[in-house]
């Protein structure tokens, strides 16, 4: 995982405050998403035959992205590869493309930062419960991360909160 996105999940781990704690994890899941969406996007423009649509689109997305858009760059650049015959990196960006944590996570992100609805502390709990599982499988599905095993701890007694293990070698398949 990259440095950056470790430490807000570092900071997400220590917060007490549920409310920061939501924020924290919105946070997480925002770097997550552009980080891999800006592969994808260097991935598929960087190959000569991508479609002149796709180019256009993402250029003029970029110009004022909103994280609804860096969702569609990921679907719409895995697409662009698979169909262009790459079958090594669409495949591993397929599990992230279509993942079912990303509209849930936007959803959550546009409530609570992008609109400014208020946020409390029980209601910011609750979400917690629900959406720090999201955040986890999304982790997960990111290319790269079957080395990094993440589980839950229980560390207060309302809720869990993320922790990674070390990275453990890749187990030869041949």
């Amino acid at each position: 995982m990259p440095e950056p996105l470790l430490q807000v999940l570092g900071r997400f781990r220590e917060e007490t405050n549920d409310a920061q704690s939501l924020l924290l994890l919105i946070d997480c899941f925002e770097f997550a998403l552009k980080f891999i969406a800006a592969l994808a996007i260097k991935s598929a423009w960087t190959r000569a035959d991508t479609n002149a649509d796709l180019r256009k689109k993402i250029c003029e997305n970029l110009q004022l992205p909103s994280l609804g858009h860096f969702a569609e760059f990921l679907r719409d650049c895995n697409q662009e590869l698979k169909m262009q015959g790459e079958r090594v990196w669409s495949l591993h960006l397929a599990a992230a493309a279509k993942h079912q944590s990303i509209d849930p996570m936007l959803a959550l992100r546009n409530e609570y930062r992008g609109h400014g609805a208020t946020l409390t502390s029980p209601a910011a709990g609750e979400q917690l419960k629900v959406h720090i599982p999201k955040l986890e499988s999304f982790l997960k599905a990111l290319p790269g991360q079957n080395s990094l095993q993440l589980w839950f701890v229980l560390e207060r007694p309302e809720r869990h909160l993320l922790r990674a293990s070390p990275v453990r070698p890749l187990r030869n398949r041949f």
